[in-house]
């Protein structure tokens, strides 16, 4: 089983290997074997339909 830093660092790695998406502004942690990745989401406030909260 992997460590922690080993997840993390294979998640991290994996991220940034993906062109589309950028390590900065998201966020892995894990802990006792569990990943949890948050981000960051600019909202247009120009736009209605993207400045309300909605549920994902």
């Amino acid at each position: 089983m992997k460590s922690n830093e080993e997840l993390q660092k294979n998640v991290v790695d994996a991220i940034n290997w993906e062109p589309l998406l950028q390590a900065a502004e998201s966020g892995v942690m894990v802990q006792q074997g569990v990943v949890t990745l948050t981000r960051s989401v600019n909202i247009d406030s120009k736009n209605p339909k993207h400045s309300t909260p909605q549920k994902i």
